[in-house]
């Protein structure tokens, strides 16, 4: 029975049945199959009708290309005119034929057929002028062509006919649906098996940041990390007194600048203006307290009113320059060092602890698990994010409606 008989035979209610889609294909082998063999023998057929006026075709535009000129009486001018419109519109009609062979695959002649609509009207639109010249010329031989061209598209005409709905257009769409939810099933299941390991290394991890984290605070209490608090804490102490001891030693400097000042010019102007910079710096560095001597010198000058003071910061000066005297700064001194050896003591005692450094290594570890949590979380939501974009119930619905219009009641079970 060919396919116009099956397309208009009287139909019977069909039955309903479930399909598993893993075993869509056979049963769509045993149910439609043959259909659809004898609907595609139908449309290729119409195919091989398109493939012989082609190839007529180009044996009428070979007549045409050798054709004689009826009238012979014309210009050299008006044959050079004839000849390139003649080749013209060969070369436009040769690239037309060779662009709507038709496919072998009967599946592939629905998107053919648009195809096939597309170069036409570039063929029309490319070759209306030549065509009209070469009509002058060489009606007959043109009148052949057109006549093909023509069967050519009725024969398209009555091969888009077929796919106008109906049975065999929607078995067509079936087939095709099918194929894509059997895809879409098996990129749901790679997903879904990611998204399940996914969520077990987010649960080993969650496990192992615990772990990890315990570690730190566990550390955190040991009898190590405590002593290396209390050097730190003992450091910390020392720096301050340090910073104290220097400040007030500074102050002292600071309340005697102006006559300081005045003075470098008449003494030691170097020495004097490093200890206006940096006291600190330039009495440890004067091994031969020479500062001593200027300030002596610098009494003395005030004395004798050799630096123009005002008289109430003369006298404030003065008062002070008393108090700085060798005990002044023997006393700093003392201190200082004394406080700079325990900060040594200190600083090497704490190079010697490498509670810091198992600190920091144990950190890093729990860090680095918190790290890996964030990217599994995120490749977890991705993943889960893709199969919920997975059109597979909407791919099923329109394969169940396809094969409800080619008359088949199935549930296909995914």
């Amino acid at each position: 029975m060919g396919f116009w008989s099956k397309l208009f035979s009287k139909k019977e209610k069909p039955k309903k049945q479930k399909v598993k889609i893993s075993e869509f294909d056979e049963w769509f082998s045993d149910n439609a199959s043959d259909f659809l063999k004898e609907c595609n023998d139908d449309v290729l057929g119409i195919a091989e009708e398109i493939e012989e006026s082609i190839k007529e075709c180009f044996g009428e535009l070979k007549n045409f290309e050798n054709a004689e000129l009826m009238n012979e009486n014309i210009t050299l001018k008006e044959k050079q005119f004839m000849e390139g419109n003649r080749l013209a519109y060969a070369k436009k009609l040769k690239d037309f034929l060779a662009r709507i062979k038709p496919p072998k695959d009967a599946e592939k002649l629905k998107s053919y057929i648009g195809e096939y609509q597309l170069h036409v009207a570039e063929f029309v639109k490319g070759s209306a002028r030549a065509l009209a010249i070469s009509a002058n010329f060489f009606e007959s031989d043109l009148k052949n062509i057109n006549k093909i061209l023509s069967q050519i598209e009725s024969s398209i005409k009555q091969m888009a006919e077929l796919f106008e709905g109906g049975k065999y257009v929607s078995l067509l769409e079936a087939k095709e649906k099918a194929f894509e939810l059997q895809r879409l099933m098996a990129e749901e299941e790679k997903l879904t098996a990611l998204a399940e390991k996914l969520d077990s290394e987010l649960g080993s991890l969650k496990k192992q940041k615990v772990e990890e984290e315990q570690k730190v605070e566990n550390f955190r209490k040991s009898e190590k990390f405590g002593d290396l608090k209390k050097l730190n804490d003992s450091l910390a102490e020392q720096e301050k007194e340090k910073k104290i001891l220097d400040a007030g030693f500074i102050d002292n400097f600071m309340q005697i600048d102006k006559a300081l000042k005045k003075f470098a010019k008449l003494d030691d102007e170097k020495l004097i203006n490093e200890y206006l910079e940096n006291p600190v710096t330039a009495v440890v560095a004067d091994s031969d307290w020479k500062i001593v001597g200027i300030i002596d010198r610098l009494k003395d000058a005030l004395d004798k009113s050799q630096i123009e003071l005002e008289d109430k910061k003369k006298e404030k000066i003065a008062e002070k320059i008393k108090q700085m005297n060798r005990d002044f700064f023997t006393n700093f001194l003392i201190q200082h060092n004394g406080i700079e050896l325990k900060l040594n003591e200190l600083k090497r005692a704490i190079s010697k602890n490498n509670s810091n450094s198992e600190l920091s290594d144990l950190q890093y570890k729990a860090e680095h698990v918190v790290s890996r949590i964030k990217h599994t979380m995120e490749q977890l939501g991705k993943t889960n994010q893709q199969i919920e974009k997975l059109p597979v119930v909407e791919t099923k619905e329109i394969l169940q409606d396809e094969l409800q219009n080619a008359d088949f009641d199935v549930e296909v079970i995914i």
